[in-house]
């Protein structure tokens, strides 16, 4: 992000309260981090209550999210809508269950 880009961002996320940046991470970058994801999801334990859907804590359980939690590309933008660092806390994985099980 540029600091053209960045002006830009801020000035939307300013006036509306949100900004989407379409295409911030690429296929690959998206598909390894489901993947990870996955295996850890897979992993735990499943509690059946009502927000089995929602699994917090996944940096925990590997490298490359808990890097891409504390170090990822996502900081910068949000350090500069903020206008201030973020000090991220926990990463999640939120998936819709399957009503038809």
């Amino acid at each position: 992000m540029d600091d053209t880009q960045g002006k830009q961002l801020k000035a939307s996320f300013d006036r509306d309260g949100f900004v989407i940046v379409r295409n911030f991470v690429t296929p690959d970058q998206l598909t390894e981090i489901c993947r990870r994801a996955e295996i850890v999801l897979d992993s735990l334990p499943r509690s059946g209550g009502m927000y089995s859907n929602v699994n917090k804590g996944v940096e925990k359980f590997d490298d490359y999210l808990a890097d891409w939690l504390n170090n990822g590309p996502h900081l910068p933008v949000l350090t500069t809508l903020m206008g201030t660092k973020p000090e991220p806390t926990t990463s999640s994985f939120f998936t819709k269950n399957n009503l038809a099980e």
